[in-house]
């Protein structure tokens, strides 16, 4: 993948994509943020695969060159992951489908930087949206049906299958539904770790405590607080108390 100024004259296929003037002369002010993307065909001709509405604009300006982003990867999948991505983050369309055909461009061997760069989004945006590929069959059939909030799958897709699986029954999923049940496991997963530090501090072990161990757990358990509900927040401050008084004692 390289980044070229790209001859007009070079397009095999002139684009036909309507163009507003609004967008003509708003690239004329600002020219374009994004390249287009284009692959070069065997007859040395370069195919746009995306940012057909960009060309043509340029041509409508009569300019001779456009930055052009120049896919070497010649995979037909590609070039429809290309398209799909195009359409999507032009019109915020389906974020499945978005998942789908990033997926499609990092098995063709593009990196999450590469990506964005592409598309002009953030790495961040990249890598959340390739998470969705980790949501379940039955809740992606729930999402095509209306019955999954977009906002919801980032949320499902942190879950184990199991806990998916636990979803399905739910007429609606939402991202409020969504985010009670990963708060709600997490907060499970805390009362594990914080049962194994209390076990650490058993006042039994009092006489022979670990201050380094200590305080590898008193770390622990302020960083959990950071995300942690009340009701964990409360059970932590004590158990930090508690960690401080033996601390003082073995000094």
């Amino acid at each position: 993948m390289k980044l070229i100024n790209l001859k007009i004259n070079e397009i095999a296929q002139k684009t036909t994509a309507p163009v507003t003037k609004q967008f003509v002369e708003n690239i004329q002010k600002n020219g374009i943020i994004q390249p287009i993307v284009v692959k070069k065909e065997k007859n040395g001709k370069y195919k746009v695969i995306v940012g057909s509405r960009r060309l043509q604009a340029f041509i409508k300006l009569k300019k001779d060159t456009i930055p052009a982003i120049v896919i070497e990867n010649d995979e037909i999948q590609t070039d429809e992951a290309h398209l799909i991505l195009s359409e999507n983050f032009a019109r915020k369309n389906n974020l499945v489908k978005e998942a789908e055909a990033i997926k499609k461009l990092t098995e063709a061997g593009y990196s999450h930087q590469e990506i964005a760069k592409m598309f002009g989004i953030s790495k961040t945006k990249v890598t959340r949206t390739l998470q969705i590929t980790k949501v379940i069959p039955e809740i992606i059939a729930m999402y095509n049906k209306g019955k999954v909030t977009p906002s919801a799958l980032p949320l499902i897709a942190q879950l184990p299958e199991e806990e998916q699986k636990k979803l399905i029954v739910n007429e609606k999923i939402t991202y409020k539904k969504a985010q009670e049940v990963v708060k709600s496991r997490k907060n499970d997963t805390y009362s594990g770790i914080i049962e194994k530090a209390i076990e650490n501090i058993d006042p039994i072990e009092q006489s022979t405590a670990n201050t380094s161990k200590l305080q590898e757990v008193e770390s622990m358990l302020k960083e959990i607080m950071k995300t942690a509900d009340e009701k964990t927040t409360q059970k932590i401050i004590k158990i930090i108390a508690e960690i401080q008084e033996i601390k003082e004692e073995t000094k």
